[in-house]
């Protein structure tokens, strides 16, 4: 009854809907041929002309308006929203078999996926009880019951939807939707996209749904929301902590070499510089700089280089702040030898993840990482900071 009611309403508000709808149509044409009437006069032109041409121009808009969203249509996605406390625990294990599986830089795609699947809750926190990896348990939901486990064949299985998706990094946003609609779904579905419609859209995440309930004879089959879901847990500057955005694509390179920051030898600078590029900042906020004394000398002409306290200035640096280094600690103006970034301030200490260090830095490249490192805030060693606008 409730709902023959509810149906009544409906049909109601669509005839309301309808009646509007003609008379704003009405109106805007009355407008139009008045307007038409005006251009036609001043112009000495012909009505009928200045109606067509308006007719043309009205085409040619609203065919750039259209393009202009659906090209934009997957784009407004809210992101940044705080991961819970027990996927940030498993970071340790998560890091782990991200970097046994070469996916390192994907660690905020798979803490956000965990943090959809789960939240972090239960012995299957990936839900990858039905992934083909998992040889261990039957293959059928929440069969899973050793949390380690569950991780290591979720992140073994996205890494290889990741390969299917052809992404080229964390940034690879087209990539990245289409991989964790693809986690969701099961990698066919990537192959499916990719022939059909060139990737992810909201649409065919849908259309795919409504097309496997029908061939499997169920009432649904994944969530065709599942890339806004894990966008929102993806970082970004909503996060309400500016520039956290660089900071964590650079924390997802821990452990890495030289090897894909473009620079072979002295990288450090370039690993700052890759990090930014990923990141979307522009060159005029970080300017690609390897040489670190070039790099000083450029936030300075920007006026944006502090000193720090050791060398008598009193700036607190920020996350994302770019911290410049001169172990040998002398205090020539452009003195630096080493760069990286800050993570955070801490009771006295700036914590910093930074580019071709071993232990405290290595003067042979070929084995140096990307590493957290940290120091007082009046070290010596620290010559300042380059900042943001």
């Amino acid at each position: 009854m409730d709902n023959e009611k509810e149906q009544r309403q409906k049909a109601k508000l669509f005839n309301f809907g309808k009646k509007a709808s003609k008379k704003a149509v009405k109106t805007a044409n009355n407008t139009r041929k008045y307007i038409v009437s005006k251009i036609a006069k001043k112009l000495g032109l012909s009505v009928g002309l200045v109606s067509f041409l308006s007719f043309i121009l009205i085409i040619i808009i609203a065919g750039v308006v259209f393009a202009l969203l659906s090209q934009n249509q997957d784009e407004d996605l809210e992101s940044g929203i705080e991961l819970s406390a027990e996927v940030e625990s498993y970071t340790p294990i998560i890091r782990m078999y991200a970097e046994q599986f070469d996916i390192l830089e994907y660690v905020p795609l798979i803490k956000a996926i965990m943090q959809v699947e789960s939240a972090g809750q239960g012995t299957d926190p990936m839900q990858s009880s039905e992934c083909p990896f998992n040889d261990r348990y039957p293959q059928k939901p929440n069969s899973i019951e050793e949390a380690g486990y569950s991780i290591q064949v979720g992140i073994e299985y996205l890494a290889y939807c990741l390969k299917e998706a052809k992404a080229t990094g964390i940034n690879d946003t087209p990539a990245i939707k289409l991989t964790a609609q693809g986690y969701n779904y099961g990698n066919g579905y990537i192959s499916w996209a990719l022939n059909n419609y060139g990737g992810y859209t909201k649409e065919n995440a849908l259309e795919f749904s409504q097309m496997k309930q029908q061939e499997l004879g169920w009432n649904g089959y994944g969530d065709p929301e599942y890339v806004p879901k894990v966008f929102k847990y993806l970082p970004n500057n909503s996060t309400g902590i500016p520039h956290q955005d660089i900071v964590n694509i650079a924390l997802g390179e821990v452990g890495n070499d030289y090897s894909k920051y473009g620079l072979a030898s002295d990288w450090c600078g370039a690993f700052v510089s890759w990090c930014a590029r990923q990141s979307n900042i522009s060159e005029t906020e970080i300017k690609t700089y390897y040489s670190v004394w070039q790099g000083i000398q450029w936030f300075d002409s920007q006026g944006r280089f502090k000193e720090s306290s050791y060398r008598g200035g009193n700036y607190i640096p920020n996350v994302g702040d770019i911290i410049f280094i001169n172990w040998n600690g002398l205090l020539g103006y452009y003195d630096g030898n080493h760069t990286g970034l800050v993570t955070r301030v801490e009771n006295g200490k700036v914590y910093t993840v930074e580019g071709n260090t071993n232990g405290y830095g290595s003067i042979f490249w070929q084995n140096s990482v990307v590493s957290e490192q940290s120091y007082s805030l009046n070290s010596k060693v620290i010559t300042g900071y380059g900042i943001y606008n």
